[in-house]
This record gives structure tokens, sequence and C-alpha cells, in this order.
């Protein structure tokens, strides 16, 4: 786990659904307060900030790194003569969205990320030559 990112969900251990699945719901919420129960049971063992925290997700860098380690793979998997050639993008309009992108003008990220990772597929799946084995004996031919 030092080079991945835990996203099990932690708390399936079947005890414990077991035991929350009969429990009164008056002990599981506090208003509009989720998970008073764990709050409640972690308090003794966690600073009052990070018991009273909101949820907070876990974001990639995504633009930056379109903007610099990515970029020459951005810039030739979203070529307009790439695109004109699978025609399925229309080019002009990904060349402003990666040129805005690229000068920090605007943040596409996220649909320059969906092009990017649609192009890496397509590339994978109908661009590369599929490798077919070897016959492992000679056909046979049957007598007439």
């Amino acid at each position: 786990m030092a080079h991945g990112l835990e996203v099990r969900a932690p708390f399936l251990d079947p005890l414990l659904v077991e035991l929350l699945s009969v429990m009164p719901s008056r002990l599981k919420l506090r208003g509009s307060e989720t998970k008073a129960i764990l709050r409640t049971a972690v308090a003794p063992l966690l600073p009052k900030q990070t018991i009273r925290r909101r949820k907070k997700g876990f974001g990639i860098p995504v633009a930056r790194w379109m903007r610099e380690e990515l970029s020459a793979s951005v810039a030739e998997s979203l070529s307009p003569e790439r695109l004109r050639r699978q025609g399925l993008f229309d080019p002009a309009g990904v060349a402003k969205l990666l040129a805005e992108h690229m000068s920090a003008a605007r943040d596409h990220r996220k649909e320059l990320w969906a092009l990017f990772a649609f192009q890496q597929w397509h590339q994978e799946w109908f661009e590369r030559p599929v490798a077919r084995p070897e016959p492992v004996a000679p056909v046979l031919k049957r007598a007439p």
C-alpha cells in the first residue's frame, strides 16, 4: 500500500453489519449528523477538530499532470490529426479546450481527462494490430 489508495469499505464486517441492522435509528443519527455512534466511540481517541471535521474527498492533481508530466502524451492523444483520422470528436473543439487548459485560462480537466482516457482505451483496443498465434500443428485436410 506504499503506492496505492485503499478504497474498500472498512465497516462491512458481518458482525458489525448484523448489530447495526437491529440498532434503532435514533442511536445511529443525531439530527442530520451521520456516524453518530462511530463519532462517540472514537471521541476519547481523536482530537475534537478531527471528530467534527466534514467529509473530505481525495483529489488527484489531474489538471497539473495534463499541463506538466502528461502534456506530451495528452497532446499526442488529442492531436487534431489523430482526431480527424478517427472521426469521433471535433478536432477544433478539442484543440480549443486543450489550449485554454494548457494556458491555465480555463480548467477543462474533467472533459480533457475523459477524452484522454477514451483515447488510451481506443488505442489499446482498436489501433494496435492483433497478434495472431502461430498454429501449433499443421491443419489437416479431410480426405474426400
